[in-house]
């Protein structure tokens, strides 16, 4: 899809407001209600908007992380929920972005800050025989639909550790569908970025123990270079699920919240202020923020970090 046509959705499905009118309410981009992104939305909405008075924030649903890049970038809403991947590629050109038409509106998007994430399951049923990633070749592997974030990440690290998409089985089923495939047998392994003890995860794992299949590090360390080196390691432990009797090394990948570039200094410093101020209580509503720390948040890619939140890491001393 185009910019042009994801902006005229957009125009049709969300409420939306131009910066110029924005200086009090503000729109946040998340996805489809429901939607993991959304919940996180109006946590953390609702916890912004007890902690300051500058601004108000609205969670508003919307065709999910890649419409979020163009409201932002297009001045038709004040800030978007994206992993930093996404953003990275959006604002750098490459990627699925590469070869999109207008993509040059995406060098209007600025970072604020890394507000949680995900860690990339590589799951499998016990009994399914798989026992190591590279396994996966000739079995039923689900890599999520098609334009996501999810299936892009998993066509590239497939790449990386020189797996062709044509020695598997590729299925493209969504992340909330997979685990009763898994347990239906449609697949034989899903590949999903979701935060660890997901409740329809833990459901599926209450009857049919699972395995967990470890990332080679030398396939991490491919794949991380081909991100500028943001993605971090993260060891899932034993018995963390039922079945899962060995400590997986995963990928984990940070969530941004990101702005215009024209964005108030002083609204964008609240905003920053507040979600870092009302951490802990969102921790207590949502396992997606616990153990979240302004150390944590603080964004560390090529795209630039709006003077907003920079002057809150600032003041706060963080490098």
């Amino acid at each position: 899809m185009t910019i042009k046509a994801i902006l005229a959705l957009a125009t049709l499905t969300t409420i939306l407001a131009t910066p110029a009118l924005a200086q009090k309410q503000w729109s946040m981009g998340t996805s489809s209600t429901g939607s993991e992104p959304y919940v996180s939305g109006v946590i953390m909405a609702n916890a912004i908007n007890r902690a300051q008075t500058a601004i108000r924030v609205s969670a508003q649903t919307t065709g999910g992380y890649n419409e979020n890049l163009a409201l932002v970038a297009g001045g038709r809403m004040n800030v978007g929920q994206n992993t930093t991947l996404d953003l990275e590629d959006a604002y750098l050109g490459r990627g699925k972005f590469e070869k999109m038409p207008g993509k040059e509106m995406f060098q209007n998007l600025r970072a604020t800050f890394n507000y949680g994430g995900a860690m990339f399951h590589f799951l499998t049923r016990a009994d399914s025989g798989i026992k190591s990633f590279y396994d996966i070749r000739g079995k039923k592997v689900n890599l999520n639909t098609p334009a996501t974030f999810t299936r892009g990440f998993n066509e590239r690290l497939l790449k990386a550790a020189g797996i062709g998409l044509n020695e598997i089985q590729v299925f493209s089923i969504s992340t909330g569908k997979h685990f009763e495939a898994l347990q239906d047998r449609v697949i034989d392994v899903g590949f999903h970025n979701y935060a660890l003890k997901l409740s329809t995860l833990q459901q599926l794992t209450a009857t049919v123990p699972v395995r967990l299949l470890s990332l080679p590090d030398d396939v991490f360390d491919k794949i991380n270079a081909d991100y500028d080196g943001v993605l971090l390691k993260y060891t899932v432990p034993a018995n963390t699920y039922p079945g899962q009797t060995e400590a997986a090394n995963t990928v984990f990948t940070t969530a941004v919240l990101f702005v215009h570039k024209d964005a108030a200094e002083s609204e964008v410093y609240e905003m920053t202020k507040a979600y870092w101020q009302e951490i802990d209580n969102m921790a207590k509503e949502h396992t997606a923020f616990a153990g979240m720390t302004p150390q944590l948040g603080k964004y560390v890619g090529k795209t630039p970090v709006h003077p907003g939140a920079a002057r809150y890491f600032a003041e706060k001393g963080i490098k």
